[in-house]
């Protein structure tokens, strides 16, 4: 048909257009695989370009020009997600690839009232290390700090190690930054405690998964430090106790700061890799818990229902935490690096069917042939399940639908992606589905954003 543009005719001009609207050092014709794979390097597709927008003005340029050309684009930040909800479809039209790397730093601290406003792109150890400068600690705390970003947080409204203690991301954000899909610069930062002018746009945008808008900055309040903290460890014979036991861990005046669980094989493991004695050799089945108390480090504010039990492991030096700590954290590293086929599950049920997703998980990993694995924020319900299977099975739906039976959630803090999207019925209505759609459809309506992330 005389006159008709052909889309490769559109995706040839994508480079070029995009360097009319930034610079040419801010755009690439290709991803590296950086790019493309994610944490466990599963390969995402193909680009029709990347670009490294520097402030709101430029993302929405690029917005603008994929929207009048139809183009959708993929959004990334620090790309630690595990879920392909930051790397590029592998089906489908190739997308622009919108990286929030050089949207970094600290913008602006206020010492008196605790807040702080960062770039989307600048990473959680970033944010700690300027909050601690000034006398305040920032509540959403995980192992990959030096790598995720507070943007990527908020998209995945991530929790961490400190939940217990803070909230989810959702508890802290006081205020966003963010561009609409037409390019709409959006700036509601405010920093009010109380504000009740109609939607919740921040809170919808925590949690959206970048299907949304492009988040560009993030207004966060700060919690004054604790004190110094003692860190406990005790063998625990199920994850109900270990449940159990952290909610009473505390004195009466004292804080629970942290409350982690590693069973018992995989903290035994982490001991061998580190190259570290296991200060709880004795103990060989069910689960380890991990404890933090805000109470000065002496161990004064630790609940007698804890320090009476003898296996129990104290510690007040700082290098004593960090051993248990660093067990903990590099549980994620440990099963990535396990010959086999790694699936990795992100889900929280009720604390009373703790045990039994525990024990229906080593029943499908036996019947498998495989081995597994659980560590977790305990106190929220929240385990991380990694499965290493020999073969090519794939038990995401047995075990996601086991979770759903139980009255739980298929993901707790890392998202849906595009991994986990045709199992979101497991845990949404259809009638929650058609809402979440119509909100999609209201702030993206040709889709351009994420495509494939959350829905199908």
């Amino acid at each position: 048909m005389p006159g008709r543009v052909r889309m490769g005719d559109v995706m040839s001009q994508i480079p070029d257009r995009l360097a009319q609207v930034l610079t040419s050092d801010q755009v690439a014709t290709t991803a590296t695989p950086s790019q493309t794979n994610d944490w466990l390097g599963q390969p995402g597709g193909p680009v029709a370009a990347v670009v490294h927008p520097m402030a709101a003005d430029e993302v929405s340029k690029v917005l603008q020009l994929a929207s009048q050309l139809g183009v959708p684009v993929q959004i990334q930040s620090g790309n630690t997600g595990l879920v392909g909800g930051s790397t590029p479809p592998r089906n489908g039209q190739a997308p622009i690839l919108l990286c929030l790397d050089r949207m970094t730093g600290v913008r602006h601290i206020d010492s008196d009232t605790g807040q702080l406003i960062a770039g989307a792109g600048t990473t959680i150890a970033e944010v700690q290390d300027v909050a601690a400068q000034h006398g305040w600690r920032y509540g959403v705390d995980l192992a990959a700090r030096d790598t995720a970003t507070i943007g990527g947080t908020v998209a995945t409204n991530a929790g961490g190690v400190r939940v217990c203690a803070y909230g989810s991301t959702r508890a802290q954000v006081l205020g966003l930054e963010f561009v609409l899909a037409d390019g709409a610069v959006v700036s509601d930062r405010p920093g009010l405690s109380k504000d009740n002018t109609g939607y919740d746009l921040v809170g919808l945008l925590c949690g959206s998964e970048g299907t949304l808008a492009v988040v560009t900055q993030v207004r966060v309040k700060l919690w004054r430090p604790p004190m110094q903290a003692t860190t406990l460890a005790l063998p625990v014979d199920g994850l109900v106790e270990a449940a159990a036991l952290s909610g009473s861990a505390a004195g009466p005046g004292f804080s629970l700061l942290a409350a982690e669980v590693v069973d018992r094989s995989s903290w035994h493991a982490a001991t061998l890799m580190s190259d570290r004695a296991d200060p709880l050799a004795h103990s060989a089945e069910g689960f380890v818990l991990l404890l933090e108390v805000g109470d000065g480090g002496e161990g004064q504010g630790v609940a007698e229902v804890i320090t009476e039990r003898p296996e129990t492991v104290v510690a007040t030096q700082m290098s004593q935490r960090r051993l248990l700590w660093q067990l903990r954290e590099i549980q994620t590293t440990l099963w990535s690096r396990l010959p086999g086929a790694l699936h990795k599950f992100d889900v929280s049920v009720p604390a009373a069917e703790l045990d039994a997703l525990a024990a229906e998980t080593e029943a499908l990993t036996n019947r498998l042939g495989g081995r597994s694995g659980i560590f977790g924020h305990i106190r929220e319900g929240n385990l991380h399940i990694q499965l290493v299977l020999p073969g090519h099975e794939d038990p995401t739906r047995e075990l996601l639908s086991l979770v759903g039976e139980l009255g739980g959630s298929i993901s707790a803090e890392h998202g849906i992606g595009r991994y986990k999207s045709e199992y979101l019925d497991l845990r949404r209505s259809a009638a929650e589905m058609a809402t979440m759609r119509a909100v999609k459809k209201s702030l993206d309506p040709q889709g351009l954003l994420n495509p494939g992330v959350l829905f199908r």
